[in-house]
């Protein structure tokens, strides 16, 4: 991020002052209209990172009930049933087919909200890649 304000032309910010624009105003109406793309994908990433997180949620969690979703779906791919008589074919089986919809399940839920908040960031992608692309 340091580096994108840092490649953010001065010309911009001096001829904003010749304008008769301060400190804050240059900031406000210049640089942070231009670093919005950065933002947004700083955004996403951190978001990303903390949906994916299960860690935290183990470790400052007591009751099971209250892990967050993350924590949940990591506990339930790891639990093998205790109780159950079954030969090793069939523990075999049920643990192929239990990890690969565990793990369909996983992706598919740890996707969505990623998935819903991505096409509203979209723009400011778009907007990044053309605004590297201008010649000065």
């Amino acid at each position: 991020m340091m580096n994108f304000f840092r490649g953010i032309p001065g010309d911009l910010e001096e001829a904003a002052r010749v304008d008769g624009a301060g400190p804050w105003r240059i900031l406000w109406q210049i640089v942070v209209p231009c670093s919005k793309p950065v933002i947004a994908t700083i955004v996403l990433f951190t978001s990303v990172g903390y949906w994916n997180e299960y860690f935290q949620g183990l470790v400052l969690m007591n009751k099971e009930t209250n892990y967050p979703l993350q924590t949940y779906i990591r506990q339930i791919s790891v639990q093998i049933p205790v109780g159950v008589t079954l030969t090793a074919e069939q523990y075999q089986q049920l643990a192929q087919n239990s990890n690969k919809s565990l793990e369909a399940a996983k992706v598919f839920i740890a996707l969505v909200p990623m998935l819903i908040v991505y096409p509203f960031l979209q723009k400011y992608f778009v907007t990044g890649i053309t605004l590297g692309a201008v010649k000065e």
